[in-house]
């Protein structure tokens, strides 16, 4: 018995289709972003995208998405001075309250107390 050639199987989004994604992502972070436009620009329907997307990431779009807003608030928080209601307006939150409670959720700090210890860190003990 000889066994059947077996094809390549890929799994997920091709690696330039991520690259475009995670371009779009990060250029548009501070906007609403949308299923319909991450799709968009790798040319896929939305529900074949979101799928696609989960099996190369293991995250739904909107879950990355989130991600990446809490890690550049992250960044935003420990390297400038920018007010909180700037930093959640420059990662896409529409309010501070909400910017703080999705902040803590996938920190455990919020965002003051995750400042504060970012300076603590750099400036090292005293």
């Amino acid at each position: 018995m000889v066994a059947a050639p077996t094809k390549a199987v890929s799994v997920g989004l091709a690696a330039h289709k991520m690259r475009s994604v995670r371009k779009f992502i990060s250029e548009h972070l501070g906007e609403t972003i949308r299923v319909e436009q991450l799709a968009d620009a790798v040319h896929l329907s939305p529900f074949h995208f979101a799928r696609m997307f989960k099996q190369s990431t293991g995250q739904s779009p909107h879950l990355h998405v989130l991600l990446q807003r809490i890690e550049r608030a992250k960044e935003l928080l420990a390297g400038t001075d920018s007010p909180i209601v700037e930093v959640a307006a420059d990662v896409g939150f529409r309010t501070q309250g909400h910017f703080t409670g999705v902040f803590h959720r996938y920190t455990g700090f919020t965002p003051k107390v995750f400042r504060l210890n970012a300076r603590e860190e750099f400036s090292g003990p005293r």
